[in-house]
């Protein structure tokens, strides 16, 4: 029995008529209160959703993005779905931004708080905090190929350099297009200047493969499909790039491409 979103909660497992095999789902109490309710029953009928889940209320366009949303789904005779709970706003903007789910003690100053911007304000306060750092950095560890495996990878000595250099970022809010320009144009000890590691962890750092790992880095896309042409106009960038062995396992990287 689940009580948390106020409404108690059956959980049941039962046999869908369409031959999926079993499923597990919440309906409320009530419903379920009825022990001889069986498989054929429970999904010849037609449940309201469960509304303590949501608000009575459609969701309003805040910003130009929200405008553009709505439109589309307007010209798919798409209706919005009604704005979520507080009870599960709160848990999903933790997880989306945090990574983690929210306390008990923070769940309910959020259910009690009645300020109308209470959402935005938790929203700008997450986006502050560490723990948003810190999950976001975490992601872009994984895009960047952050991971001490040398001589395959990157020594730990630069691999800590860079991840901390890309977590300070988040921190300091740096613009998108500054970050990336810095990772693709620094030059000089992988140790030193971390974001060079950006080459020092591609396996193949020839014109192509490097223009292979910035296409799918920064722009979500794979230069498989693309014409040839267009894939040696982005490759010559990369042509200046060279890596210098230092001491102690270090990597001078010079990109040339701000040249």
């Amino acid at each position: 029995m689940c009580t948390f979103f106020g409404k108690p909660l059956v959980r049941i497992t039962a046999t869908c008529l369409v031959g999926m095999g079993a499923h597990t789902m919440d309906i409320p109490g009530a419903l379920a209160q009825n022990s001889n309710c069986i498989p054929s029953q429970l999904f010849s009928q037609t449940f309201d959703a469960v509304s303590v889940f949501e608000i009575p209320q459609s969701p309003k366009p805040n910003t130009q993005i929200d405008k553009l949303v709505f439109t589309h789904l307007g010209e798919l005779g798409i209706t919005p779905a009604n704005l979520c709970s507080d009870a599960v706003f709160i848990r999903r903007v933790y997880i989306d931004l945090t990574g983690k789910l929210p306390s008990a003690a923070d769940v309910q100053a959020f259910l009690d708080d009645k300020n109308p911007a209470k959402r935005s304000l938790l929203i700008e306060k997450l986006l502050a905090s560490d723990e948003f750092a810190e999950f976001q950095a975490m992601k872009w560890s994984d895009l960047l190929r952050i991971k001490a495996e040398y001589p395959v990878n990157l020594w730990p000595n630069a691999a800590q350099a860079y991840y901390k250099w890309v977590l300070n970022s988040i921190k300091q809010n740096k613009p998108y297009d500054k970050f990336v320009w810095e990772l693709l144009t620094s030059s000089g000890s992988n140790f030193r200047v971390p974001p060079v590691n950006f080459y020092r962890a591609v396996q193949n750092r020839t014109p192509r493969g490097l223009a292979a790992a910035v296409a799918l880095t920064f722009m979500g896309t794979r230069i498989d499909k693309w014409p040839e042409e267009k894939i040696s106009a982005m490759a010559v960038f990369f042509l200046k790039s060279r890596t210098n062995p230092l001491a102690n396992g270090k990597k001078k990287l010079s990109t040339g491409i701000n040249q």
